[in-house]
């Protein structure tokens, strides 16, 4: 298993214990081989010369196959990686949750601050568009007071010329009955 320190005693007894399950399973395996083989009636020769190649191949091929213990240990170290596995992306999925979280925050503060800075802006603008509309009344009032002083006066001046014109009319009617 990776991260495990074996020393050379450890991998010698390991080494020795495989080779001894080897040579079991050789004697078990060529005995029941050589019964099978006697038993399908061929000579003892021909039995022990099949029984020699099939040794032959199986001690070739013996590396490259799996034992149960192989197996497990496969198992047991799938299992840990597993395991390493879950935990890092435990372990990233919380950081970028605390990460998201943050910039959450961030975006927050900065959008607070905008919406700050806009009703400021929009009460500023405000301000100056009554100080522009008072501004303007201000303007349209003295305007008006202007006219009507002008108007009175016009009005005035008309009434003053209609009764010059009554009255010139009135003693051009007079001198004219008089005579």
């Amino acid at each position: 298993m990776p991260g495990i320190v074996v020393g050379s005693a450890e991998v010698i007894a390991v080494f020795g214990l495989t080779l001894y399950f080897r040579r079991v399973l050789y004697d078990v395996m060529q005995s029941a081989a050589l019964v099978v083989l006697e038993k399908a009636n061929l000579p003892p020769a021909q039995a022990r010369a099949i029984g020699e190649a099939v040794e032959i191949e199986l001690v070739a091929h013996l590396d490259q196959l799996a034992t149960k213990l192989d197996l497990a240990d496969l198992r047991a170290e799938i299992h840990g990686m597993r395991g390493e596995l879950r935990a890092e992306l435990h372990e990233m999925a919380g950081g970028l949750r605390s990460e998201i979280h943050g910039m959450r925050g961030e975006l927050h503060a900065e959008l607070h601050e905008m919406t700050g800075g806009l009703r400021s802006e929009i009460h500023g603008m405000r301000g100056e568009l009554r100080a522009e509309i008072h501004e303007v009344k201000g303007g349209l009032r003295a305007e008006m007071h202007g006219m009507k002083a002008e108007l009175v006066r016009w009005v005035f001046i008309c009434i003053l010329g209609q009764t010059a014109a009554v009255l010139a009319w009135a003693t051009l009617v007079i001198n004219h009955a008089a005579k």
